[in-house]
């Protein structure tokens, strides 16, 4: 069975494939408006961004590994 089918015949996988890329798309989120956010100090805000980028790849990265172990 392709990757793919493995992806969409399992529920557990898509949630963790679109939790991965939510992490992924706050990440990015955050960098487009860095300034516009005043919870965080702005000069952090770059490391929050590499932080969430980062952390989202890896849950990619495990969600992908973990359909081709099954």
């Amino acid at each position: 069975m392709s990757l793919f089918q493995k992806l969409f015949s399992s529920p557990a996988a898509i949630l963790k494939v679109s939790i991965g890329m939510v992490y992924i798309i706050l990440g990015a989120f955050f960098f487009v408006y860095r300034y516009q956010i005043d919870l965080i100090d702005p000069k952090y805000m770059p490391a929050l961004v590499i932080l969430f980028v980062a952390y989202g790849a890896f849950r990619l990265y495990r969600a992908v590994n973990d359909l081709k172990n099954e």
